[in-house]
């Protein structure tokens, strides 16, 4: 049956999911319900003339994978299979901890042993990743080996060249249930730390309750005699090394949404959708490989499933035929399950076939004359932003005098940059004692605070995540979305940045507050956001190259910088000459500089965006935990973020969530997309709208001359014969307002 639902939550605002993951299964049929019936004398409900059409539409996997949404699946070698790596850990969540105390010293005589427990045997190997860091050097490629047996099996032995180890498991060494790690050093030179994810931190990175499972435990003797619950170089921790295997073993399930399908979509018709009937539509799921899927369909005669009118989902087979009706829009979910670790289904393609009648009279009626919108882009994942209105961002906006700090900017984007300057000039870089106090909230009103929460004095500040933190609530106490990624190159390289929104250029753009900079087209000076710097660097330091953490070394780091000719980047750094007390005007960006230290990518900006990662949520203030303790302070051990991964970038073993499609992490803010249909024949129009506007409060429609704000996403038009034009867009609950999508329309009834 239909589902009628208050259109006036048809807006994706912060904390509302617009449909992306609902799946709700209905009976098992293969004809879904039509949605009205053809008059008897079968026209379409008056006596117009019926012209008839065949409309064929087919998707390769690679057009569908990115006009879809999905969540663990990938597309690889031009098919859509599950993902191919499962993390075995426990220990993301209460990793952070950087006091002395909380690290394992581990040299010659001391053995690290973790209990991992694994359920899928991987396909072909497994990675072995352990976050470890060389006491004895400052060279990070050169750390020394390690000794690693599992599960009793002849040793192997690894040259740790990154924080993150790599390390190569035969596949015959996993089994089922409990498997064993012990990792001895194989030198007596070598000497590492190894955090330890300390139990009481566990509150801190997730939500779910954790119970101690006691599953690593350390030897000082060679292994005769083992401490579980006295870790540490004090002998008091409880807690859990990040020892994590990564198999590669195909994921249990995943899911691929497509978008809505209009099966009677014509160029002629982006927006305005005259009346059809679906005479027939026989649709084909291109499925191979050993493994099953499902597959579900629904339909409905509005643009967007959330603006209601849709049936409930259906379960269909593979190939089918829809039942004819009204219904010209249509969505299909993918579900993927595999039953072991080496098979997976396997999507090609999609195709559907419909034979359609409408009415020639309207289409003589009414012609489009322009139009402009912004076709909703959806992501996989939903972002959680932070309430504009939320009393403490409007009390940092006032206690800290921020519309003073603004004074005099004439645009949006002007505001961010005298915000970015403002937070860039408040300190000079430094790193708080983390003896003191761990940073387990991002709140700007702790950074900018001389006293403690003791009410000791102590520094304002501190390194890069504190700037981000700052300049990203001060952009959000006005309205301006704001989100930190984190940047890194090299083996001890890293940054965290911020993207903000920009309704000046219809983007997310890249600030960084540290060094109150951005980097911008050359041609354009439009700025660039985090994603376009990363291919920038790409086909500048690898071109047609994977990068491999394994291979890293100075010299090799250093040599694809040393000779670069800054002038042939299509890219240019701008300053505002607010950062380090105001001295700093400009900076060496592409290449470390003599006198860093060793393991540093150096530039802290672009030469920084090999690997990159978002925090998918910024409502920080509202909703303080989960949250990764000490973020940026060791090597993002967090198993929150959504990471980056394309071609040349592969996978990182100690991380889950990975994207590769540009719109699951740039969706457009604040624009409208629309479609209009006729609601009977003398000229009224129905206009449905969307958008995926934070706190939003209405839209401001302008119907010829006649201005008017309504919080509902339908709208009656009544079209005059003549030229008429429809301009909408958003405004929020600070009176920000979004880019104007429009419609001019000609109406000649006859």
């Amino acid at each position: 049956m239909k589902k009628s639902v208050d259109r006036r939550k048809f807006v994706k605002i912060a904390g509302i999911t617009c449909g992306l993951g609902l799946a709700m299964t209905g009976p098992s049929v293969f004809m879904l319900p039509s949605n009205g019936e053809r008059s008897e004398d079968g026209t379409l409900g008056d006596s117009s003339i019926v012209l008839k059409h065949t409309k064929k539409q087919q998707w390769t996997a690679k057009e569908l994978w990115d006009m879809s949404t999905s969540q663990g699946l990938q597309f690889k070698d031009d098919r859509i299979v599950l993902e191919d790596r499962i993390l075995i850990e426990d220990d993301a969540s209460g990793l952070g901890a950087i006091d002395e105390g909380s690290w394992e010293i581990f040299k010659k005589g001391t053995v690290l042993k973790k209990t991992l427990m694994v359920d899928r045997l991987p396909d072909t190997d497994a990675k072995l990743a352990i976050l470890i860091y060389a006491v004895n050097t400052s060279d990070h490629t050169k750390q020394g080996k390690l000794q690693v047996r599992v599960n009793g099996n002849d040793p192997i032995f690894y040259q740790v060249r990154h924080n993150w180890t790599s390390i190569s498991i035969p596949a015959d060494y996993i089994k089922t249930g409990k498997n064993e790690i012990q990792v001895t050093t194989k030198d007596s030179e070598s000497i590492f730390h190894v955090p330890i994810a300390l139990y009481d931190n566990y509150r801190y990175g997730s939500l779910e309750p954790h119970t101690p499972n006691f599953r690593s435990a350390r030897s000082l003797d060679n292994g005769l005699t083992w401490s579980h619950e006295g870790l540490g170089v004090n002998s008091d921790k409880k807690g859990e090394y990040p020892i994590r295997l990564n198999l590669r073993a195909y994921k249990e399930s995943g899911w691929l949404q497509t978008n809505t399908i209009d099966m009677a979509a014509s160029a002629q018709e982006e927006i305005l959708k005259l009346p059809v009937f679906v005479e027939s539509s026989q649709f084909s799921v291109k499925v191979g490989g050993d493994e099953s899927v499902l597959v579900k369909v629904r339909k409905g005669n509005t643009q967007w499933p959330e603006a209601g009118e849709w049936t409930d989902w259906q379960e269909v087979e593979t190939n089918g035929i829809i039942e004819p009706g009204h219904d010209r829009y249509v969505q299909f979910r993918i579900e993927f399950v595999s039953k072991t670790g080496k098979d997976t289904p396997i999507l090609k393609g999609f195709q559907i076939d419909s034979e359609l009648d409408w009415e020639e009279a309207l289409h003589n009626s009414i012609s489009i004359v322009g139009s402009n919108t912004y076709p909703l882009i959806r992501s996989s994942y939903e972002f959680q932003y932070e309430n504009t209105l939320l009393p403490a961002l409007q009390k940092l906006r006032k206690d800290y005098h921020l519309d003073n700090v603004v004074k005099g900017a004439t645009t949006e984007f002007e505001k961010i940059l005298k915000l970015r300057g403002w937070v860039a000039k408040h300190w000079d870089w430094f790193l708080p004692d983390v003896e003191v106090e761990a940073q387990t909230e991002w709140n700007a009103f702790h950074i900018l605070d001389d006293k403690d929460r003791m009410g000791n004095p102590k520094k304002v500040g501190g390194y890069c995540l504190y700037y981000s933190i700052v300049l990203a609530q001060a952009c959000q106490s006005f309205g301006i979305p704001a989100r930190i990624v984190n940047i890194n190159h090299s083996v001890m390289g890293g940054h965290e940045v911020v993207e903000v929104w920009s309704r000046d250029y219809g983007k997310w753009i890249m600030m960084d507050a540290n060094f109150d900079s951005m980097f911008v087209y050359k041609k354009t000076n439009i700025p660039l956001n985090v994603l376009e710097l990363h291919h920038i660097f790409l086909d500048t330091y690898y071109p047609d190259e994977v990068m491999d953490r394994d291979s890293w070394t100075i010299e090799d780091r250093d040599r694809r910088s040393k000779d670069m000719d800054v002038s042939s980047l299509p890219i240019q750094i701008q300053t505002g000459g607010n950062a380090l007390s105001g001295q700093l005007k400009d900076y060496v960006w592409w290449k470390v500089t003599e006198g860093q230290a060793p393991g540093y990518a150096g530039g802290y900006g672009f030469f920084n965006t090999a690997f990159l990662r978002w925090l998918p949520r910024s409502n920080w203030l509202s909703q303080p935990l989960p949250m990764p303790i000490n973020h940026g302070r060791t090597h993002w051990g967090w198993d929150g973020y959504l990471a980056w991964t394309d071609a040349q970038t592969p996978m990182t073993n100690e991380h889950r969530n990975f994207v590769s499609r540009e719109s699951d992490l740039y969706e457009n803010l604040f624009s409208v997309d629309f479609s209009a249909e006729p609601a009977s024949q003398d000229g009224l129009l129905r206009i449905v709208m969307a958008t995926n506007s934070p706190n939003l409060r209405y839209f401001e429609v302008k119907d010829n001359n006649n201005m008017l704000n309504t919080e509902d996403a339908t709208y009656l038009w009544k079209l005059s014969t003549g030229i008429n034009r429809l301009e909408i867009r958003t405004v929020d609950v600070l009176g920000n307002k979004g880019p104007i999508s429009y419609m001019t329309v000609r109406f000649m009834p006859e």
